[in-house]
């Protein structure tokens, strides 16, 4: 993010051993991360520790927007590639902007035809976003402080969202994937308008896909490795394969909007299969 030329951003940290790693950095004085600590309760199962999470993430985004600061919510292991100016989301007319998710949930997918990401959105400090994410945070609660993010966002949104999408569903892939961006109003927040960004724009898919995303794209979010590529590489937790995931994305479909595929091989495995190879001489 910084190499972009982004210096706004903050880390979250949710358990103690981040909080300390992070302590220790800034120490040398020779790298600075600015973060800020929420602590997850980690619960006894790892599905419980992840629930929080998104609880807490619903959380904080709403104390922030309530402080008066508006925010783009990241995943760490989205990748960036290229500078956008953060005020054109500012001073735009939304109150949220969303990405495309795939088709998870499912049966909300095959209600409206698509889904949206919990993990790249942007929130502007108004009334109306505060409003719309104090209901989210009420239905993620469920008197757990528990819940899947993903799928308390879009029951929300799909019940209460007028999306004007006519135009941008005749526009799909062969597997059924809108790519074309569109807005909404809500039926009963008064005021509160949304956005969706175009799927090139906020790219998400698989690792291996067939046609990486354009010179018009921002931000990146691939899924997992397939399992062939998870073979090759050694097994590590799952904080070291999202940080593989990055390399590799970036080796397969290049940096700063440079499309690499194309000149990778022939199929889509043999792609990757040597974007993994490259990023393992690395490490």
């Amino acid at each position: 993010m910084s190499d972009l030329g982004y210096n706004t951003h903050t880390l979250i940290l949710i358990d103690e051993a981040a909080v300390n790693d992070f302590n220790a950095i800034n120490a040398t004085g020779e790298e600075f991360y600015r973060f800020e600590v929420m602590l997850v309760d980690p619960g006894k199962r790892r599905k419980n520790f992840v629930r929080s999470l998104w609880y807490s993430r619903i959380l904080y985004c709403l104390n922030q927007l309530k402080a008066g600061q508006s925010l783009l919510l990241t995943d760490t292991d989205n990748v960036f590639s290229k500078y956008e100016s953060l005020d054109q989301f500012y001073n735009s007319d939304y109150d949220a902007i969303f990405a495309l998710e795939l088709k998870f949930p499912t049966y909300i997918f095959d209600k409206q035809e698509f889904v949206l990401c919990g993990g790249m959105t942007f929130l502007k400090s108004t009334n109306a976003a505060i409003q719309m994410w104090e209901r989210l945070l009420e239905v993620c609660d469920g008197g757990t402080k528990r819940c899947d993010d993903q799928v308390e966002l879009n029951k929300l949104l799909a019940d209460d969202m007028i999306w004007d999408s006519q135009a941008a569903l005749l526009n799909k892939t062969k597997d059924g994937l809108v790519q074309n961006g569109f807005v909404g109003k809500s039926k009963t927040v008064p005021d509160f308008s949304a956005k969706v960004w175009d799927r090139d724009f906020a790219w998400r898919g698989p690792l291996d896909t067939d046609i990486c995303p354009s010179n018009s794209n921002w931000v990146s979010m691939p899924m997992p490795p397939p399992q062939y590529a998870v073979r090759m590489l050694e097994k590590g937790n799952l904080g070291e394969e999202k940080l593989a995931r990055v390399s590799i994305w970036e080796i397969f479909c290049g940096k700063n909007g440079i499309n690499q595929n194309i000149k990778m091989g022939n199929s889509t495995e043999d792609r990757l299969v040597k974007a993994v190879k490259k990023y393992l001489e690395k490490v």
